[in-house]
């Protein structure tokens, strides 16, 4: 694993510490280089996840693929299929990749690259300052599907970027993937 995000550890390691004295606490340490962060993710200052050479050579045939529709990426079976490549092999990559933070798993077979999901995230933002943060609204604003755009919400609602209230939904940690993610 990359790491763990701000929210989880402070679930797990400060439960009735205020959210705002536990991040203060975080920024000094990332400040003072006791913990670094990667994307969403705090470790250690020597820990990493790398991929293997055969990994990263397939990594430069996925990469472009998840990117030319960024916000509509092939799903596994689809890049699978392009490559000629069993479907699992292609999988077990995407799955270690969203552990490395380069890669987010937004539903079951659909991986975002993570400049998509900051883009993603910012749109989000703007519709949730209008009160317009809507599935419908969404997916108008993205030109997508409405299942994907359902997709997209609901995982911003599981890492707690935002929360669904009725049919709407409201942010909840604008910072969390507000801007752009930074490898430090």
């Amino acid at each position: 694993m990359p790491g763990i995000d701000r929210e989880r550890l402070r679930r797990i390691a400060a439960p009735t510490q205020e959210q705002a004295i536990f991040l203060t606490i975080i920024e000094e340490l990332l400040a003072a280089g006791r913990i670094r962060a990667t994307g969403i993710w705090l470790h250690l200052p020597g820990h990493s996840v790398t991929l293997l050479g055969h990994e990263e050579k397939l990594w430069i045939k996925i990469r472009p693929l998840l990117a030319i529709s960024a916000y509509q990426p092939p799903r596994v079976r689809d890049i699978a299929h392009a490559l000629n490549i069993e479907e699992q092999a292609v999988r077990s990559l995407l799955y270690r990749l969203a552990r490395t933070g380069e890669l987010f798993q937004v539903a079951h077979d659909h991986f975002f690259i993570r400049t998509a999901v900051t883009d993603l995230a910012m749109i989000a933002r703007q519709l949730a300052e209008q009160d317009r943060l809507s599935a419908a609204a969404f997916r108008d604003r993205i030109d997508t599907g409405r299942k994907l755009a359902i997709q997209i919400l609901e995982f911003f609602d599981r890492i707690g970027y935002t929360r669904r209230t009725r049919d709407t939904h409201k942010l909840r940690n604008a910072d969390l993937l507000a801007g752009p993610i930074v490898v430090s």
